[in-house]
């Protein structure tokens, strides 16, 4: 089963288009070394009322927050382990 990024997407400032070929499918992302989750992170980061702006560089800053997110929780897990 394939999944595509929404059409009420820009990418680049530009629209994003099937006919247009700059569409990417969730196996795109995995492909580059993103995780899917990261593309959730992003795209809940964006109001719903305003168009997301997809580029490489906003998943990517999207996926430095999450893994600094795991992060926080490991650690929070680790001290919760040792003083709980």
């Amino acid at each position: 089963m394939k999944f595509r990024i929404p059409e009420r997407n820009k990418t680049y400032g530009g629209k994003m288009a099937k006919s247009l070929g700059n569409t990417y499918t969730v196996a795109d992302l995995v492909t580059k070394g993103f995780d899917p989750l990261a593309f959730r992170y992003l795209a809940l980061g964006t109001n719903y009322r305003t168009p997301l702006n997809f580029t490489w560089e906003a998943l990517a800053g999207a996926a430095t927050a999450l893994k600094k997110i795991y992060a926080m929780l490991v650690r929070g897990l680790l001290v919760c382990r040792l003083h709980c």
